[in-house]
């Protein structure tokens, strides 16, 4: 059995030159085999980050505008890096999805090949869903929104991953539940699919319960809870939800920030940490167990 020790943490753009000298702190004693960052820029514009990891891997190149927000991924303890994969803006573009914002949905995800030490293979997906609050890229005078546009990454994301068949973890801010409790079925999406008429785009395809999500991947912290380990926390989730505070925005608490995981991977340990010192989202840290499983294959890319 191989373990892997991993974070996922939202960087938080707007947040202030104390609050990275803490991230860097806190990524530096988790001790963490692999770290996801959301909104994270271009690496070589805080490279202290780097300190104390082997390799890095990010969803912008080095010319992309410095204050673009993309994905990072991070490595160390003998953690190999392999092949990357990216939906290309191409992947997202449609009726709905304008150029310029299949181009943000292009730059927030990042997919990436690991071999354990042993030699288990692993993918690793780091993504964030952009608000559908925002006003969307291009000029103050020419923005189109983001709106509900906004589940299209979640949708085009979920079909993606649906054709993987080797093992995979899924660290993201999804922006979404609206509402959830402990009873999974009972769910509220900000945008569902069945608010689009034509069936074709929901938060739910990607989050949801089956058969509206198509992949094999399940939520770790619904999976720790439920553990023998995790019940004292179950017990301890409020009735109207949300299952761990991981944002607060509008006034009140969601669980924004997730960490799924294909069956083969089990969490031994789990936890959600806010410190507002640190971010404005909750990290989340988690040792997860890595059965027998196969390599990845040149169809599953």
């Amino acid at each position: 059995m191989t373990t892997l020790r991993i974070v996922s943490l939202n960087l938080g753009w707007q947040l202030s030159a104390e609050h990275k000298r803490m991230q860097r702190r806190v990524l530096l004693d988790t001790d963490s085999d692999l770290v996801v960052l959301q909104e994270a820029r271009r690496l070589d514009l805080v490279p202290e980050l780097l300190e104390g990891f082997s390799w890095c891997e990010h969803s912008l190149s080095p010319s992309t505008h410095p204050a673009v927000l993309g994905i990072a991924i991070f490595g160390r303890n003998g953690v190999e890096r392999l092949d990357r994969h990216q939906l290309a803006p191409s992947a997202f573009e449609n009726e709905e999805v304008y150029p310029e914002l299949a181009r943000w949905f292009h730059e927030r995800h990042l997919g990436l090949d690991l071999r354990l030490p042993g030699g288990a293979a692993l993918r690793v997906l780091g993504a964030h869903a952009t608000p559908g609050s925002s006003e969307g890229p291009g000029t103050p005078t020419g923005r189109l929104g983001v709106g509900p546009r906004k589940a299209w990454f979640h949708t085009r994301v979920a079909r993606w991953i649906a054709d993987w068949t080797g093992p995979y973890v899924l660290a993201l801010d999804a922006n979404t539940p609206r509402r959830e409790t402990l009873d999974p079925a009972a769910t509220e999406f900000h945008i569902p699919i069945s608010l689009d008429g034509t069936g074709q785009r929901g938060e739910d395809v990607l989050l949801g319960e089956p058969p509206l999500r198509p992949h094999r991947a399940r939520d770790l912290w619904r999976a720790w809870l439920d553990s023998a380990p995790g019940r004292s926390l179950r017990d301890g989730v409020p009735a109207e939800g949300p299952l761990a505070q991981s944002h607060h925005t509008g006034g009140r608490w969601y669980r924004y920030d997730h960490l799924w995981a294909t069956p083969e991977l089990v969490p031994e340990a789990m936890a959600y940490r806010y410190d507002e010192a640190v971010s404005d989202h909750a990290r989340i840290e988690a040792r997860l167990a890595l059965g027998p499983s196969r390599a990845f294959s040149a169809t599953d890319r």
